[in-house]
């Protein structure tokens, strides 16, 4: 007769631990006002070459850049990468990167995510599809997409940002 108690205790205190450690239900979850449109800098990058030399699996991209209003041309943040090839191809002058974008903006930040495809070892020339994986500030809990992509006939890179509700 003891067990019965036991296992009601046990599975209650379960359950409560279940509980605890899931997202609060009232915790802050974004809900877009709009959706962005941003104004990518050209970036200022620097490769790091591990492994074999020129492009391989394994070399690391870092690029930052100033972000900028579309219409005022006024600087309203910045932003940041982290690349790592993940797979280069010398045959067909292609390579792949495991890429975390950050944009900093007045009110928080937001974090995106993508493996995007390039020549080897140049930026981006086609547009490119990111996940947003959430944010900080005004975009906490933020989730959607955003697509990167060149200016033709400019330097930079416009970004927008679709934002999920």
């Amino acid at each position: 007769m003891r067990r019965v108690p036991a296992l009601v205790t046990f599975a209650a205190a379960a359950l409560v631990g279940l509980w605890l450690a899931a997202p609060a239900a009232h915790a802050a979850i974004y809900v877009p006002a709009d959706d962005l449109t941003l104004s990518f800098d050209a970036p200022v990058r620097t490769v790091i070459d591990n492994g074999a030399p020129g492009t391989s699996v394994g070399d690391l991209t870092v690029s930052s850049g100033d972000i900028r209003n579309l219409r005022s041309g006024k600087r309203i943040g910045y932003y940041a990468t982290n690349q790592v090839t993940v797979r280069a191809d010398m045959a067909t002058g292609h390579e792949i990167r495991k890429v975390d974008l950050s944009i900093a903006l007045r009110d928080g930040t937001i974090f995106a995510t993508s493996l995007i495809r390039a020549e080897l070892g140049t930026p981006p020339s086609q547009d490119q599809v990111f996940a947003i994986t959430g944010g900080t500030g005004a975009y906490a809990g933020a989730r959607g997409t955003l697509v990167h992509g060149p200016v033709q006939g400019q330097p930079g890179f416009l970004v927008k940002v679709d934002f999920q509700q």
